[in-house]
């Protein structure tokens, strides 16, 4: 899974937004968690038969946390991830997506 990064979707207040996640030396992040301060934390896996589970929990010392969960099937990823943080009301998310493919897959 290192070294892999996913295109998903999530619908925020009813409008569908873009992210993409990445698995990276051992560290799991988000593009739109670092624009917010999130850095990139470890994850945990799980196999079973041909799915991968996975969790991460990101951390921002003024945004709270976001904890992350999915499935990897293949190329297709899905699962949530909940933003909690003081004074502000929890948010969760649904997901889902695809592989990035580098260019030497292509």
């Amino acid at each position: 899974m290192d070294g892999k990064s996913y295109a998903i979707t999530y619908k925020d207040n009813g409008k569908d937004k873009k992210d993409e996640i990445s698995f990276e030396e051992g560290g799991f992040s988000s593009i739109e968690c670092d624009r917010y301060g999130f850095g990139a934390s470890t994850y945990e896996t799980n196999q079973r038969d041909t799915t991968t589970i996975f969790k991460s929990t990101l951390i921002s010392e003024n945004e709270g946390t976001v904890k992350w969960s999915g499935i990897i099937d293949g190329e297709h990823v899905l699962g949530k991830f909940v933003w909690t943080k003081d004074g502000q009301k929890t948010k969760s998310y649904r997901y889902s997506g695809s592989l990035i493919k580098k260019e030497e897959e292509k």
